[in-house]
This record gives structure tokens, sequence and C-alpha cells, in this order.
């Protein structure tokens, strides 16, 4: 029910809520930018310092419905555990350097290093990152998602409060789960 666009030339991945229908329809949300007009590099300005907010020439975006992952040039690939839904927010989880602000352009490809992330994609439980100037494909292993029901509404409409009721489970993206508790 999204669009999502990598605007590498910008630094910047643009979110639309709902698909436009029409020509000239605004983003809702920026990532890698403070705001829908500014368009600086890692936000510093400076294409060798990778900060969390920013990014310097996204090359691709995907989302399983649930996270959004953003591969960029600065040799790494974000990961946002929820679709962002206000400018400028940190990624959660970022793969590909040390600790998420080195730039290892250069460096000798292991398994924890790209050179050119440029593109990638989840099935099941597995994360397919193209790493293109090592001439490879990575692929991770996702942790299978968990969910906490605290609290639900009894059938008269009055709220109570039960639990923890925890479910894990691999399910597939996009996917709809029902309970049914007595």
């Amino acid at each position: 029910t999204r669009l999502f666009v990598a605007d590498s030339g910008n630094n910047r991945v643009l979110i639309w809520n709902t698909i436009p229908s029409t020509n000239g329809v605004p983003a809702d949300v920026v990532i890698g930018q403070t705001n829908m007009t500014s368009d600086i590099i890692n936000d510093t300005g400076d294409n060798t310092t990778p900060t969390l907010t920013g990014l310097y020439f996204p090359v691709c975006v995907f989302s399983d419905g649930t996270k959004l992952f953003i591969c960029d040039g600065n040799n790494r690939v974000l990961v946002y555990n929820s679709i962002p839904t206000t400018n400028h927010v940190a990624a959660d989880v970022v793969i590909g350097q040390t600790i998420g602000r080195d730039n290892n352009r250069g460096g000798g490809p292991n398994a924890n290093t790209f050179l050119a992330p440029y593109n990638l994609y989840t099935s099941g439980n597995q994360l397919f990152i193209a790493d293109q100037n090592n001439y490879r494909s990575l692929i991770y292993n996702l942790p299978a998602h968990s969910s906490i029901l605290t609290s639900s509404t009894y059938n008269s409409g009055t709220s109570y409060i039960w639990g923890p009721l925890t479910y894990t489970a691999t399910t597939p993206t996009n996917s709809a789960i029902s309970f049914e508790v007595s």
C-alpha cells in the first residue's frame, strides 16, 4: 500500500503512505534528510562520515511490509524495524559496517563488509544482498517474528488486561494471523 523511492542524487528515500493516483502528489516521509528540501550527504556534507540518520547516494529500497531496508553509497544496508512515519529517523540496524558510522571503502571483502551493496530482497527468514563490486551475494538469516499480546476486548465491550501471551513463529511476508483464546 506504500510507495518507496530511492532518490540517489538527493541522498534520500521518499515514502508515500498511499500509492499516488495523480501527478504531483508530495511524499509523506523523507529518510536521510531533515526535511523535503535538503539534500545534504550523510547529514554532514561529507561523503566519508556516515551517520545513522543520513544517507549517501541510496541505490535501492525494499520493504517486506513491516521492515524497511536501504542500500546506500556508504557500503552498508540500513534496516528500520518498522516503516518510518516521521522524517529523519535513525536506522535500527546497520549491516556492512562495524559500528554503523564507519565507511570501509577499499577494505577487503569479508562476511561483514560490502563494496557497493546494490539490491536486496527477503524471502521467508532470509535476507539476500547483492554486493556489486565484490561480485557476490550475501545471505543473512533474519530472526523469527515474535509478538506479545497483553490486552484484549471482552465480548461485552469491557477492556481487561491478561497475559502476557507470547507468539513466536515464522510467518510469510504480508500474511495475517488470527488467534482465538478461550
